[in-house]
């Protein structure tokens, strides 16, 4: 698995705007031609399932379930090829969701 791919379709799934919650495959494989669609079929598919799983976690520590280093530790260690800014991003758009479904 490619890192920096993997970064870049996490950072087109995370986009806000017009391409809120839209697949990325075509996007993605516009920035990597090289790229099959069962491939990008892929990246859509992990993508997914990273954001979920980061999602649950900071809710965990917004909720004060467990602390925020025990949520980035959890997250991490599953997925270590995200980048810092991807790990930043999911954060911010994890907490946003946090305190809107828990107040």
């Amino acid at each position: 698995m490619d890192a920096q791919i993997l970064n870049t379709a996490l950072d087109m799934a995370l986009e806000w705007g017009e391409n809120f919650h839209k697949p990325i495959q075509e996007r993605l494989q516009q920035a990597y031609p090289h790229l099959s669609q069962a491939e990008a079929d892929a990246f859509d598919s992990l993508c997914r399932e990273i954001i979920q799983f980061a999602f649950q976690q900071v809710e965990r520590a917004y909720v004060n379930e467990i602390t925020g280093e025990e949520a980035t530790t959890n997250i991490t260690s599953r997925y270590p090829l995200l980048s810092a800014e991807s790990l930043a991003r999911m954060w911010s758009q994890g907490q946003y969701y946090a305190w809107k479904d828990n107040g």
